[in-house]
């Protein structure tokens, strides 16, 4: 049998991914980072309009810029997807059937909303009664939705306004540092005093030549 790779792809995300969708956006999101920032190193790199003094001053504050974009993202829509997702697990977020479930057993009852409560264990794990015998599925469901959409917000506010101030931040700093550089590397030019013309040293000894005569 030969190797499908679209296949071996499909299934691999299949596998990791299919009950945590908001973990793949956020895999997705860093992807398209790195692409677009390789994008722009190589644009900088291989420019022959730009000459090496100057792109390897670029280069570095390009990495920098990237990096700050893939940190910024990374640690906002995970930091997001977590706290959502322990809300679920808790108990403190659920949809009705869910909470009537958690209600009706003493065991679940009395720990809704507390932190050591983590349904995705122990929900599937107890015996419910026939009557709630959907409530795992729609609990997963519901929680893959939250921490979805979640996430999709957490990486609209991360790109739109947290990493732009975070960006301009680092490029006007990479303006100022970028202007002392090429004030230093450039070479100074040394002010020469203006040599006087014939008609202004004709008319410099014509004054002297007036103000020691005798008048009479």
């Amino acid at each position: 049998m030969s190797f499908n790779p679209f296949e071996f792809a499909k299934e691999f995300i299949f596998k990791h991914y299919h009950q945590d969708t908001a973990k793949m956006l956020i895999w997705t999101g860093v992807t398209g980072y790195v692409l677009s920032s390789a994008a722009q190193v190589c644009a900088i790199l291989f420019n022959s309009k730009i000459d090496d003094k100057t792109k390897s001053f670029l280069l570095p504050q390009e990495c920098m810029d990237a990096l700050a974009n893939i940190v910024t993202f990374v640690s906002v829509t995970t930091l997001t997807k977590h706290g959502v997702a322990k809300l679920y697990q808790t108990g403190k977020w659920a949809p009705k059937s869910v909470k009537k479930c958690l209600e009706s057993i003493p065991k679940f009852k009395n720990d809704i909303g507390k932190l050591n409560l983590n349904l995705d264990k122990e929900l599937v794990a107890a015996k419910l009664p026939e009557k709630f015998k959907d409530v795992p599925e729609i609990y997963k469901a519901c929680k893959s939705k939250g921490t979805t959409v979640a996430t999709i917000l957490a990486g609209i506010v991360s790109s739109s306004i947290i990493t732009p101030l975070i960006r301009n931040k680092l490029a006007s700093k990479a303006q100022k540092n970028f202007i002392n550089y090429k004030k230093e590397t450039s070479p100074k030019i040394e002010e020469k005093q203006p040599q006087p013309t014939f008609k202004s040293l004709h008319y410099d000894l014509y004054q002297a030549h007036s103000s020691s005569g005798l008048k009479i």
